[in-house]
This record gives C-alpha cells, sequence and structure tokens, in this order.
C-alpha cells in the first residue's frame, strides 16, 4: 500500500486526469474486486459524462456561432437597405428638384411669351 502511494505521488498525472480518480484506480490493494469494479465503473461513467459535456458544448458552440452568422448577415442586409434607400432619396430629391425647374422655366417661359405678346400689341398700337 505505501509503495503504490508513493509511485502514485511520484507519477505525474496521464492524460489530465483527476487527482481522485488516479487516488481511486492506485488504492488496490484496500478494497475488494467489486468495490474496485464499481470505482472504475464510476470513473467511466464520468469520463462519458464529460465527452457528452464536451460535444453538447461544441454544439452550443456551434449554434452561438450561427447565431452570430445570421446576426451579422441580418446587419450587413440592413446596412444595404440603408445604402440602397439613401441613394432612392436621393433620386427622388433630384427628381422633384427637376420637376421645380421645369415648372419654374415654363412659368418664365409663359411670362416673357405674354410679356412680349404685350408689348407686340402695345407696339401695334
Amino acid at each position: 500500500m505505501a509503495l503504490d502511494e508513493l509511485n502514485f505521488m511520484s507519477n505525474k498525472a496521464v492524460n489530465g486526469g483527476w487527482f481522485l480518480e488516479k487516488l481511486d484506480k492506485n488504492l488496490h490493494g484496500s478494497k475488494s474486486m467489486a468495490e474496485e469494479k464499481k470505482i472504475l465503473r464510476d470513473i467511466k461513467i464520468q469520463q462519458k459524462e464529460k465527452d457528452v459535456a464536451s460535444f453538447k458544448s461544441l454544439e452550443v458552440l456551434k449554434e452561438m456561432a450561427h447565431r452570430y452568422r445570421r446576426v451579422k448577415h441580418i446587419e450587413q442586409i440592413i446596412r444595404q437597405n440603408n445604402y440602397i434607400n439613401g441613394w432612392l432619396k436621393l433620386g427622388k430629391e433630384i427628381e422633384q428638384f427637376h420637376i421645380q425647374l421645369i415648372e419654374r422655366a415654363f412659368k418664365e417661359n409663359i411670362s416673357i411669351y405674354e410679356s412680349l405678346k404685350k408689348t407686340i400689341k402695345d407696339q401695334i398700337k
């Protein structure tokens, strides 16, 4: 027993194992075979739970990455829509300005035409 404990203390943890797991594996002399099998079964169950937990955490990470990409994609679409909407607003403003310019020119032409017509009538009289 003492030799097992000394040997256990001198060895470093292999595969990143936990202290209690290594302790349970190295206490052979004081346990019966049934108890050792139970301890090994518990250790294997814990390892499986760790594997499942890491798998679940990977799934969570994948889902979070997917959500992040989806949010970024939506933000990009919103920016593009804002950009397009900005250009559409600018186009509408230019069109309105053009219409106003044509209306002014048309009114001025009418007023010029009327003034010319009036001056011609005055000259004829």
